[in-house]
C-alpha cells in the first residue's frame, strides 16, 4: 500500500511531466534567480564597450562593424555582430544597467530552451530534458557569463550554436533541406558572433556518431562537409584577409610547455563544474601561473610543469579515464560518449592551441557546461529508473538538494558582481598574490574616493607588476596626484613611460603633475609630448589651452579650446573657457555664438545657458 506522501509526490511527478509545465518552472526559476542581478553595475570591460565605445552611439556606424572593429585594447577578435549588438543595445538602454541585465537574463532563457530541445531530440525523454536544463540554467559556473554584460552578449554566438545543433538534429533525423539551411544559416550567424562556435561541425560529426549509427561513415562525413568548407573560409577570411589574430606566442615560450599547462586548467574546470566553490574572474591554475597570464606571472621565474609533475599526471589521469568512460558507454549509453567528448569540444577554442592572452575563465565554461549538465541529469534519471522505490526518493532527494545549492550559490555569485569593489575584493580574497586583484581593487576603491586603501593594493599591485603594464605605474601615480604627494606621482608617472616609450597617458599626467607644482614650460613639453603619440587626445589641448590662459596667452588658448571642440564637440567646459576668454576681448558677440555653438551640442548644460544669459544682458 502506498502511504499519502508517496501518493502525492506521485501526483506531482504526474503534472510536472507536462512538457509545458517543466518549460514554466525552468523559466521561472532561473528568472527568479537571475532578477537578483538587476541592481548590479558595469563591471569590468562594460564601460569599455557598453558605456564608452564611440562607434556603437551611432547606427550610422553599423557597417563599420562588419569589418571586426571592436576597442582598441580587445584587437584580435573577429565578432562583426557584437558591434552592431551593441549599438542597438546603446540605442535601446543607454548606459542603464537594468536594459541590460533583462537582455542577459532573456538570451540566457532561450540558450536554455535550446538545451532542453536538444536533450529531447536526441533521448526522447522530456523529464531528463527538464532534469538538464535546470542543471545547465542554474549551475553557478554559468553566472559570470550573464552577469558579466559584455560577455552576456556573446552568449548570442552560443545561442546560435546551439540552434544549428538542433536544426541539424531534426535534418538527420527528417531530412528536410529547410532545417539543414537554417543550421547553415545560424552557423554562419554564430561565426560572426562568438569564436566558440569554430568546433560545431565536430559535434555535429560526434552527434551523428552517437545517436545516427543507421548511416554510413561516408554519409556522415558529407553531412558535415559543407560546416568544414564554411569554417575553412572563414578562417581563410580572418586570417589573410582582413588579418585578425593575435600577435602574442605561447605564455612559456613553447607549444608543449603551454599543452602541459592547458592540461591543468582542463581538470581546474571540471573541478569547478563538480564542485562550482571558488569561483572567481583570476584562478590560479599553478602555483604562481594565473588565468591572465599577460600582466599576471612572473615569466623570469615560473616555469611551465614538467611533464612527469604530478599535476600534469594526475591531470593526465582523469582525462585518460574519462576518455576510457566515454568509449565503453558508447553502444549501451551514447549520452555518456556525447556529453563526455561535448565538454572538450566545446572549450577547445579558448584552449591556446593557438595562444590566447587568457588560460582559463568561468565564462568560457558557458557551452561546455551543457555537456556536464547532460552527463548528470542521465544520471539522476537512470537513478531514478532502477527498479525498486529507493532509487526514485534517492534520486528526487538528491536532485532537489543540487538544485537548492545551486540556486544559493548562484545567488552568492551574482551578489559578487554587484559591483567593481565587491567583484575584485571577491577575487582578492581568493588569490591574493594576483597583480591584477590588487590593481583591479585599488582602482575600484580610489573611484570611491578611499585614496589611502587604493594606494595600498596599486603599491602591490607596481611591485608585482610582471607584465611591465605601463597602466599600473600611471595608476598609482594618479593616486598619490590625488594625495599631492607630487614627488611620488612624478616617480610612478616616469616609470609608466620608461616601460612604454610612446605611452601617451604617461606624459600627459606628468604634465598635470608638473603643472600643479608650477613648472609651466616643463608640463607643456609633455603635453606636446602626449599629442605627439596620440594626436586626437582632446584632454592635452584642454590643459594646454589651460596654461595658456595661465600665462596671459589668450590667443594662444583660443585656439587650443578650438582644437579640443573639433575632436569632440561634446566637451563643454572648452566652450565656456573659450567664451569666457572672448569677453575678456571684450568680443560679446563672438562670446554669444560659442556659447551658442556648444548649446546645440548640449542643449541642457546649465553652464553654458546661465553664461549665454549673462552674455545678452552685458551687449
Amino acid at each position: 500500500m502506498k502511504n499519502n506522501f508517496t501518493l502525492e509526490i506521485e501526483e506531482m511527478l504526474h503534472i510536472i511531466s507536462k512538457p509545458w509545465v517543466q518549460v514554466v518552472i525552468v523559466v521561472l526559476l532561473i528568472s527568479l534567480v537571475y532578477l537578483n542581478a538587476l541592481p548590479n553595475q558595469f563591471v569590468l570591460d562594460d564601460d569599455t564597450f557598453l558605456a564608452n565605445w564611440q562607434l556603437t552611439h551611432d547606427l550610422k556606424n553599423l557597417p563599420v562593424f562588419l569589418t571586426g572593429a571592436l576597442p582598441f585594447e580587445h584587437l584580435g577578435d573577429y565578432r562583426a555582430l557584437k558591434g552592431i549588438i551593441l549599438s542597438l543595445n546603446y540605442a535601446l538602454f543607454g548606459v542603464n544597467p537594468i536594459g541590460y541585465h533583462l537582455q542577459a537574463l532573456l538570451i540566457h532563457l532561450v540558450s536554455v530552451l535550446l538545451a532542453y530541445l536538444i536533450t529531447v531530440q536526441i533521448t526522447g525523454k522530456t523529464s531528463l530534458a527538464f532534469i538538464t536544463s535546470l542543471i545547465y540554467g542554474l549551475h553557478p559556473v554559468q553566472v559570470e557569463a550573464i552577469a558579466f554584460l559584455t560577455s552576456s552578449s556573446d552568449i548570442i554566438g552560443i545561442n546560435f550554436y546551439m540552434a544549428a545543433v538542433c536544426c541539424f538534429i531534426l535534418f538527420a533525423k527528417y531530412s528536410r533541406r529547410l532545417n539543414f539551411f537554417l543550421s547553415i544559416l545560424f552557423f554562419l550567424l554564430g561565426l560572426l558572433t562568438y569564436e566558440m562556435i569554430l568546433t560545431l561541425p565536430l559535434v555535429l560529426f560526434l552527434y551523428l556518431i552517437c545517436f545516427e549509427k543507421r548511416f554510413t561513415v561516408n554519409r556522415k562525413v558529407k553531412l558535415v562537409l559543407p560546416y568544414i568548407l564554411i569554417l575553412a573560409v572563414y578562417i581563410w577570411f580572418r586570417f589573410t584577409f582582413i588579418h585578425l589574430y593575435y600577435e602574442e606566442g605561447y605564455f612559456t615560450g613553447s607549444f608543449a610547455a603551454t599543452a602541459r599547462v592547458m592540461l591543468v586548467v582542463g581538470i581546474k574546470y571540471l573541478t569547478l563544474l563538480v564542485m562550482p566553490y571558488r569561483l572567481n574572474v583570476n584562478h590560479e591554475v599553478l602555483p604562481g601561473i594565473y588565468s591572465y597570464v599577460g600582466a599576471d606571472v612572473n615569466l623570469a621565474t615560473i616555469k611551465a610543469p614538467h611533464f612527469m609533475s604530478l599535476p600534469v599526471l594526475g591531470s593526465l589521469a582523469v582525462i585518460i579515464l574519462l576518455v576510457i568512460i566515454a568509449i565503453r558507454s558508447y553502444r549501451k549509453h551514447p549520452v555518456i560518449t556525447f556529453s563526455i567528448f561535448w565538454m572538450p569540444l566545446a572549450l577547445a577554442p579558448v584552449s591556446n592551441m593557438f595562444p590566447i592572452p587568457v588560460l582559463m575563465s568561468e565564462r568560457y565554461l558557458y557551452l561546455a557546461t551543457f555537456g556536464f549538465a547532460l552527463l548528470v541529469g542521465y544520471g539522476f534519471f537512470k537513478l531514478y529508473n532502477r527498479p525498486g522505490s529507493s532509487g526514485k526518493t534517492a534520486a528526487i532527494f538528491i536532485f532537489f538538494m543540487l538544485i537548492f545549492f545551486y540556486v544559493v550559490r548562484s545567488i552568492m555569485r551574482i551578489s559578487d558582481w554587484k559591483d567593481s569593489e565587491s567583484l575584485w575584493r571577491k577575487t582578492y580574497t581568493e588569490v591574493p598574490g594576483s597583480m591584477m586583484a590588487n590593481h583591479n581593487l585599488g582602482m575600484s576603491l580610489m573611484s570611491k574616493g578611499d585614496i589611502d586603501g587604493a594606494i595600498g593594493y596599486l603599491t602591490f599591485a607596481a611591485g608585482h607588476n610582471y607584465g611591465k603594464v605601463a597602466k599600473v605605474h600611471l595608476n598609482l601615480g594618479k593616486a598619490y596626484l590625488r594625495k599631492k604627494n607630487f614627488t611620488a606621482a612624478m616617480g610612478q608617472f616616469s616609470k609608466s613611460i620608461a616601460l612604454q616609450e610612446d605611452f601617451y597617458e604617461g606624459y600627459f599626467y606628468l604634465g598635470n603633475t608638473l603643472k600643479d607644482m608650477g613648472l609651466l614650460d616643463e608640463a607643456r613639453k609633455n603635453y606636446y609630448l602626449t599629442l605627439k603619440y596620440e594626436p586626437l587626445y582632446f584632454d592635452a589641448y584642454m590643459q594646454l589651452g589651460q596654461l595658456e590662459v595661465q600665462q596671459g596667452h589668450i590667443d594662444t588658448a583660443i585656439h587650443y579650446f578650438e582644437q579640443v571642440i573639433s575632436i569632440n564637440p561634446l566637451v563643454m567646459p572648452a566652450y565656456y573657457d573659450m567664451a569666457a576668454l572672448y569677453i575678456k576681448l571684450g568680443s560679446l558677440d563672438e562670446a554669444q555664438k560659442i556659447l551658442e555653438a556648444g548649446l546645440r551640442q548640449d542643449p541642457g548644460s546649465q553652464v553654458l545657458m546661465q553664461a549665454l544669459e549673462l552674455v545678452k544682458s552685458s551687449q
